[in-house]
């Protein structure tokens, strides 16, 4: 180690305590946030006795910019996505059966799945050490002590950074990390074998469901659900009005809150843990879910006899999805499932569907919700059909090899909201007139988490509530919308205690919309159609979509940072500013009636490009979609109706005249 250069470390806790005690280190700079609490002082105090003086690193890898001018942030994104896909590519192609099992399903999705379960501790570690590097500057021999990866080879990390000395120390031993992967896969066993041979004496009524002949389509919960589609829940497409050729189920035990049983549509079924293992129990095991068995229980002690860490948990993945596969295959069999829907399509039961619905004759069908800055492993689909915004998101959702089948073109998935939400943004609307608003403004935010590792710094945020509030409380004709990504993040609940932002709320001219558990349900579009213009973000581009979809202006905010597949769309317009300030100066020049500002957040001249339809009707599009995959079992052979395709050559061809360029600014 050079004399002097400076030492990193990731995480304060014993094991890093120890190797910096060890290494006679003078000064530590600890990544992680260190925590107030009596071990974090113990853990100073042994360090302190080692002559080594603990520093907390001040930074934010969102604000930190690449030689190119890009977030760090997500520039180590990007990179670290694709080391994931390329790590476990080698990974199962160095062992012949998991590469045959990868194989037979035609979708490279073991790898896919490995990919997707190091991703985010592997972004996590290239970040710490792209972060020690900026922070080092141009000192040389810096050191950074990082916490040895458990789930992938620490060599997929060596060529990350040429300036940074990284050394490993184990943070958790050997075996518990072993017994960490393999407890993932031998939970899954046997809970399916507990809740098998207890439901004969367990289950009564509903949970006893029969054999089904009526064509099925399955669903995994993703938000929550609700017979109001004013909010965003799920399932969103569903017509309890119209009678369906098909059943519906939802499958339990996703991310979102459980489902209440007032709040779930009828036409509804929904499968947890006590059905599926009713249906185990009934259902008579076949051949495709013996051999998945079988498959389950080869990579299981594959695991258990693997040499290291990084072939234990790629055989763990495997058994994993092998084990679940046979469990989801009988109850899809016993249903019968003729479609699988998702709109998460890195959901780990989504990518178990994909093993066996080929061999089950089912057709699999993934819809895009995001306005994706860019693809990455996580967002990576392999579904049979791709229901997307408009043709330009393809490409998006074209991997390093890794696509659906087929992409379809049904326009913004959530539009038939926004004619459900009119009225109450005109309440809203008409609460902010009667307290004086004459011009009202609405704020998207952007997700600050992780602390320190996030794109958008908590400080940031916090600036920008405050000086919209300043705004308010400065101009008595302004009127404010705030609308978050999740509900922690709303302003009156992330600063609640603000005196600025209370009084500011107290004019009557500030409203905070939020609803739900987790994620905020308030359409952005409800925000935006009680405002006349809205302010976004470019990373997060969805609600700023929404926005301009609905009909109001949307500017956004973004100081170069940001690379995104519809930088070249944005630049068309007067759309992106550099800062709030900005933003708030350019609106006040719009509002002067300035002739350079006339078309201030105006999209219309490059929305059709993101949506050729914007005419409310793509979940019904979707519900057609569903209706004509059930009706044809060969649905891969079909074209899609209500919506345009691509064909075999890549052509996108229209089924339904899309609207013309030009229409789009109702406000």
């Amino acid at each position: 180690m050079t004399s002097g250069a400076r030492i990193f470390c990731d995480d304060l806790n014993l094991r890093s305590a120890l190797a910096l005690a060890r290494a006679r280190a003078a000064e530590a700079h600890v990544l992680d946030p260190v925590p107030s609490t009596m071990w974090s002082r113990c853990l100073r105090l042994l360090l302190t006795a080692s002559r080594c003086r603990v520093v907390e690193a001040d930074f934010h890898a969102g604000s930190i910019k690449t030689q190119d001018g890009e977030s760090l942030y997500l520039a180590t994104r990007r990179h670290s996505s694709h080391l994931a896909l390329r790590a476990a590519r080698s990974v199962v192609s160095k062992h012949p059966d998991l590469a045959e099992i990868n194989s037979r399903t035609g979708r490279d999705l073991i790898a896919l799945r490995i990919a997707r379960q190091i991703f985010t501790l592997l972004e996590r570690k290239t970040l710490q050490i792209l972060v020690a590097e900026a922070l080092a500057s141009s000192e040389a021999g810096a050191t950074l002590y990082l916490s040895l990866p458990t789930n992938f080879d620490p060599a997929i990390l060596d060529g990350v950074s040429a300036k940074i000395a990284v050394r490993y120390y184990r943070k958790r031993s050997r075996w518990l990390t072993r017994a960490t992967w393999l407890g993932w896969a031998l939970m899954q066993m046997g809970v399916q074998i507990i809740w098998r041979w207890r439901a004969a004496l367990r289950f009564r009524g509903a949970s006893r469901i029969a054999p089904q002949s009526r064509a099925g389509v399955l669903l995994v919960q993703e938000d929550e659900v609700s017979l109001d589609r004013s909010y965003r829940t799920q399932p969103h497409w569903f017509a309890e009005e119209e009678s369906s050729p098909f059943a519906t189920y939802l499958l339990g035990g996703g991310p979102a809150p459980a489902a209440a049983p007032d709040r779930i549509p009828n036409g509804l079924t929904v499968l947890d843990k006590k059905a599926l293992g009713w249906i185990d129990h009934a259902a008579r095991p076949d051949e495709l879910s013996k051999r998945l068995a079988r498959g389950g229980r080869r990579c299981l002690l594959r695991a258990l006899a693997a040499r290291t860490e990084w072939d234990a948990a790629a055989w763990a993945v495997g058994a994993r999805l092998l084990i679940r596969a046979r469990l989801l295959a009988t109850a899809c069999r016993y249903l019968n499932i003729r479609v699988f829907l998702s709109g998460e399509p890195h959901l780990f039961d989504a990518d178990v569907m994909h093993i066996f619905s080929t061999e089950l004759g089912m057709s699999t069908v993934a819809f895009q919700y995001s306005n994706l800055a860019f693809g990455n492993v996580i967002a990576a689909a392999v579904a049979d059909y791709m229901l997307l915004f408009s043709p330009r998101y393809a490409e998006t959702w074209t991997y390093f090899g890794i696509r659906p089948k087929q992409f379809v073109t049904s326009g913004y998935v959530y539009d038939g909201a926004f004619q459900r939400v009119r009225d109450r943004a005109a309440r809203w609307r008409s609460q902010l007139e009667n307290a004086g608003a004459r011009f009202v403004i609405c704020y998207l935010d952007e997700n600050v988490d992780p602390p320190k590792y996030g794109f958008m710094a908590p400080p940031d945020l916090e600036a920008d509530i405050r000086e919209l509030a300043r705004l308010v409380l400065d101009n008595h004709d302004i009127g404010l919308v705030f609308k978050s990504q999740f509900r922690k993040h709303a302003p009156t609940v992330r600063l609640g205690s603000d005196r600025l932002l209370r009084d500011a709320v107290a004019t009557g001219r500030v409203l905070d919309l939020y609803a739900g558990i987790h994620r905020n349900i308030i359409f952005p579009a409800e925000a935006a159609l009680a405002s006349d213009i809205a302010i976004g973000h470019p990373i997060g581009g969805t609600a700023a979509l929404e926005t301009a979809l609905a009909g109001t202006r949307c500017l956004l905010v973004d100081d170069g940072r940001t690379r995104t597949a519809n930088d070249e769309l944005y630049a068309r317009g007067k759309v992106v500013f550099p800062s709030l300030p900005e933003a708030l100066a350019a609106i006040r020049r719009f509002r002067r009636h300035e002739a350079d500002f006339r078309a201030l957040g105006d999209w219309s001249s490059f929305i059709h490009e993101m949506d050729p339809f914007r005419d409310g009707m793509s979940s019904l599009r979707l519900r057609r979609l569903l209706q004509d995959l059930v009706q044809k079992s060969a649905a891969a052979e079909s074209p899609p109706p209500g919506g345009s395709y691509q064909d075999a050559g890549g052509k996108t061809v229209d089924a339904v005249r899309p609207r013309e360029a030009g229409a789009g600014i109702t406000r």
